[in-house]
């Protein structure tokens, strides 16, 4: 808009989305190369704007909010970022174990039912033989509409074996992507390195990543 500069970024496209199954974007992937190039077309571009949108700023009467007011909070994040959001490693592993028995407990109670119905190796995880089992071998009727099995169909089949499916998904998310995430995140010091992001929602208040 205000450089005619190109796509000087479009190398870095594949890399910048997260790949299924993981964290967080693929940047370690990039080609040493183009990393270079787009990091210093980045510093050159960035540089380059600054007066041009600075006069704009003095012109829309938005200057002393930038400078009194967003750069400040945009240093106090730095430094909570850099500083880490501090976690209780040890009751993080209690809590893990903790809901790996939940799992278990639960798992083997659903193979009890499921074995009442003639299902045998059944999967609480698998959406596909949970619908099985719930719409097919126990014959429920689903909420009309649909056979699904997320959890406002579970919890409006008010059926005990419904209910445990809900539990189970209940601990097995909260371990995998809370606890266990938490744990994965964590650096040596027992801190989270956040990114708090001051303009991430539409109500102002802060974002995290």
């Amino acid at each position: 808009t205000y450089l005619g500069a190109d796509d000087y970024d479009a190398p870095m496209a594949p890399f910048m989305k997260s790949a299924p199954g993981t964290d967080g974007n693929r940047l370690r992937e990039v080609p040493r190369a183009d990393l270079d190039t787009y990091l210093a077309y980045d510093v050159h571009y960035t540089l380059r704007l600054h007066p041009l949108l600075r006069e704009r700023m003095v012109e829309e009467g938005s200057i002393e909010l930038h400078d009194k007011i967003l750069i400040p909070v945009a240093n106090a994040l730095r430094d909570m970022e850099l500083r880490g959001i501090k976690v209780d490693i040890p009751y993080l592993h209690e809590l893990n174990k903790k809901l790996q028995d939940e799992e278990e407990q639960l798992t083997r109670s659903l193979r009890r039912e499921a074995a009442v119905f003639g299902v045998t190796d059944f999967n609480p995880g698998s959406p596909i033989q949970v619908g099985k089992l719930l719409y097919g071998n126990m014959g429920l009727r689903p909420m009309p509409g649909g056979t699904g099995t997320d959890k406002v169909m579970l919890s409006w089949l008010e059926n005990p074996v419904a209910d445990q499916v809900s539990e189970y998904r209940r601990a097995q998310k909260l371990r995998a992507t809370y606890v266990e995430g938490m744990l994965r995140r964590a650096d040596s010091r027992g801190r989270v390195p956040a990114d708090f992001k001051l303009h991430g929602t539409a109500t102002g208040r802060l974002a995290c990543s």
